[in-house]
């Protein structure tokens, strides 16, 4: 009997041990290893997005490179650090491998950042980095900061493990013990000391966690919180339902509750947060120590607690003993049941730095750094707000699109840090001439739109409007130097009879701005939507007629130029039709007028031009050696690769004689420069091919442009040929 009592308490000695130190060394590893490896990944994640924001200000490759790597390197440290906190995790390490493929995946959105820089494309960099870059770090660090309160969790729950281990062995060993003492003195000297033994393994367990309490780099109160759990198990059991109600009801109750919180130690590292010289200083001055909002926090947490949720996590104002204010990060694990007494450890993370990166950052992305007026973004907002408002009130509003005149030539002739303060001084005589209720922000280089909100009638608009130019146009002393500039202004109004958006109340604006500008700068002019019609139908066209390129819906007509003597043959011109999918065959009056200023007019003269070189080999095959004219507008002629197209034009059909392609030069009235074309007409001549003039003698000709080319710019046109009797 002896022998089994002494195996029995043996065994469950051993086995007691063995638990015990498996829980010592999860203690110790677990909370404090991931812990100190998550934190770490943190300070690397935020210089990540800080030298993300360097790559977006990089003036040139060198600064590229540089923040680039210092981005990269800084990932490298995250990946590091995560990766040796997964290993110790005890919890679901799938949730490590998550956060670390999102942080592998962000290695996409910053490569995108370093390409847009690199093209110069600053502005969707910085709103690349905003948008996207900021919704990763608001993840990246609530997945961290959940991590990290999973193994403070652990850490509590390991020690109350412990704890509860050594009583129940304790009172297991003790029955034992008094079993055996009936039968042999021996084993309660044996018994003794495996007592001693756990007794050892618990104050081990204890130091340690106090070890991992004291050094954590985070404030730790451990508060009591008993009074409170037994007053919210005694509301439900009187069948409270909702808890805000009843608090809304008994206003006093949550601060009653919040005095009998008790703050039983607090570790080292609050008492510097807090600027306290000792503990009982700390714990003595806490009320001192509450900021604004502190009973509202509180009164979540009762809400967290009776909603039995796990973990209450906050943001609270702190004020330290020394007057510093605190933005403190709450973290408080939660008891399952309420009714328990139970100490909780509230844990604060000051965040106060990290709070006011983000608010830097927050105004970065939303002001211009120069003139601190509101940027694009801001802007934007504002607009859909003051638009709202108008659909509410009525009052209507005016957006008005302001460009500076000349101002590439004050930073030419004075540098850019005098523009830039030119820039400034403009923006502050903006805020000052409009008024409170009215809105200015910068968008561009030399670009502003300002918002002017409940406007009364046009003439207060004109007044006002008239001010801002006049006080613009008022010299401006800088650095010794008088600059006077003036601005253009486009004014459009909402509301519209139609429907009308932010972007398109802006590009009215801007429209009108550009009216301005044309007029002769210093001045402003309204939005007219007849006008914007006819150049939504002309870019309509243009659209159009660039698909119907790219489709081959044009096709070419050759109408045959006969000699008036003898009636043959002569030659033939090629003549543009559009075979339009729903409008059916097309002739150029329709489509040529509209596109003649616009680059696609140039993609057409070139299909032309191939299109009758096409031809002109399928005749010569058959024997047939019959010229063709083509129409050449003037904005296609000036154009500088006018030459080296047609000459690679020519030189792909090396069967054809280039005598046979005639090129007419239509709009003569339009060419800029009569002398530079001529020696376009110089290289075309040298080619073999042959010019000449189109409607001569119909108005849109004169004499006098056979004065200026040289002598051999009509040498080869000997004819001049009408075509009256044909529609092109």
């Amino acid at each position: 009997m002896s022998i089994f009592c002494m195996a029995l308490i043996t065994g469950v000695a051993l086995w007691g041990n063995h638990s015990q130190a498996q829980l010592v060394e999860k203690l110790y590893k677990h909370p404090f290893t991931v812990s100190s490896h998550v934190l770490e990944a943190q300070t690397h994640l935020e210089s990540m997005h800080r030298f993300m924001r360097e790559v977006t200000l990089a003036t040139d490759d060198t600064a590229l490179g540089d923040a680039a790597a210092k981005v990269g390197l800084h990932e490298r440290a995250v990946l590091h650090h995560l990766e040796m906190a997964k290993s110790e995790f005890l919890g679901d390490k799938k949730e490590f491998q998550d956060l670390i493929d999102r942080i592998v995946a962000w290695r996409d959105l910053w490569s995108e950042v370093v390409r847009l820089t690199r093209e110069a494309k600053r502005q969707e960099a910085s709103e690349l980095i905003r948008n996207e870059g900021e919704q990763y770090d608001l993840l990246l660090n609530n997945q961290m900061e959940d991590l990290v309160s999973f193994a403070r969790l652990k850490a509590v729950e390991f020690l109350n493990q412990s704890r509860n281990q050594t009583s129940r062995y304790q009172t297991l060993q003790a029955t034992i013990l008094a079993v055996v003492l009936l039968t042999i003195i021996v084993a309660l000297t044996f018994t003794y000391k495996l007592i001693h033994h756990s007794e050892k393994n618990l104050k081990e367990s204890e130091y340690r966690y106090r070890s991992i309490y004291q050094n954590v780099p985070l404030s730790i109160w451990d508060e009591d919180y008993s009074v409170v759990f037994s007053k919210l198990q005694q509301l439900r059991e009187n069948g409270i339902k909702d808890l805000q109600a009843y608090f809304d009801d008994y206003p006093d109750v949550p601060l009653q509750l919040a005095n009998e919180v008790v703050i039983n130690k607090v570790n080292e590292t609050a008492l510097t947060t807090f600027a306290a010289n000792s503990e009982a200083e700390l714990i003595s001055s806490i009320s001192k120590t509450f900021g604004d909002g502190a009973l509202e926090v509180f009164i979540d947490s009762m809400k967290a607690i009776w909603n039995n949720k796990p973990l209450f996590i906050s943001k609270a104002n702190f004020v330290a003993l020394d007057g510093r204010k605190i933005k403190g990060q709450i973290s408080i694990p939660l008891p399952r049941t309420l009714g328990e007494s139970y100490f909780v450890p509230v844990v604060i993370e000051d965040v106060t730095k990290v709070e006011a990166y983000e608010n830097e950052l927050k105004h970065l992305a939303q002001f211009d750094p120069l003139t601190q007026l509101p940027n694009r973004v801001l802007f934007a907002d504002r607009l859909r707000q003051a638009i709202a408002m108008v659909n509410r009130s009525g009052s209507p509003l005016a957006l008005a699109y302001i460009d500076l005149d000349g101002f590439k030539a004050v930073n030419d002739t004075y540098g850019h840090n005098v523009g830039d303060v030119l820039l400034l001084s403009v923006a502050n005589r903006m805020k000052a001439t409009l008024r409170e209720v009215d809105a200015v922000a910068r968008i561009g280089g030399d670009e502003f739109v300002a918002i002017i909100n409940d406007i009364k009638s046009k003439a207060s608009l004109d007044i006002m409007l008239s001010r801002l130019l006049h006080e613009i146009a008022n010299p401006f002393e800088i650095g010794g130097v008088s600059i006077t500039i003036s601005v253009s202004i486009g004014v459009t109004m909402y509301r519209q009879n139609e429907q009308t958006d932010c972007d398109q109340l802006e590009r009215q604006a801007d429209q009108a701005m550009y009216e301005a500008k044309l007029a002769g700068r210093n001045t402003y002019r309204f939005f007219d939507p007849k006008h914007d019609n006819i150049i939504s139908r002309k870019f309509k066209l243009i659209s159009e007629v660039e698909i119907g390129l790219q489709r081959n819906q044009f096709m070419l007509f050759f109408q045959p130029k006969l000699h008036l003597k003898t009636g043959k043959i002569v030659g033939a011109e090629a003549l543009i039709r559009w075979q339009h999918p729903t409008d059916g065959l097309l002739s150029p009056g329709y489509f040529i007028p509209q596109i003649e200023n616009d680059s696609i007019s140039i993609k057409l003269g070139e299909w032309v031009i191939e299109s009758a070189l096409q031809q002109l080999e399928l005749w010569c095959d058959e024997g047939v050696r019959i010229p063709i004219s083509v129409n050449i507008g003037a904005l296609q002629l000036q154009d500088k690769h006018f030459v080296p197209r047609l000459s690679e034009t020519i030189a792909k059909h090396p069967t054809v004689p280039p005598e046979l392609l005639e090129l007419e030069i239509l709009e003569a009235k339009s060419i800029a420069n009569f002398e530079q074309t001529a020696d376009t007409v110089k290289q075309g001549l040298a080619l073999g091919i042959t010019f000449s003039l189109d409607d001569f003698g119909s108005g849109y000709s004169s004499l006098v442009y056979l004065k200026k080319p040289p002598s051999d710019y009509i040498e080869n046109r000997p004819r001049v040929y009408t075509n009256h009797s044909y529609q092109q």
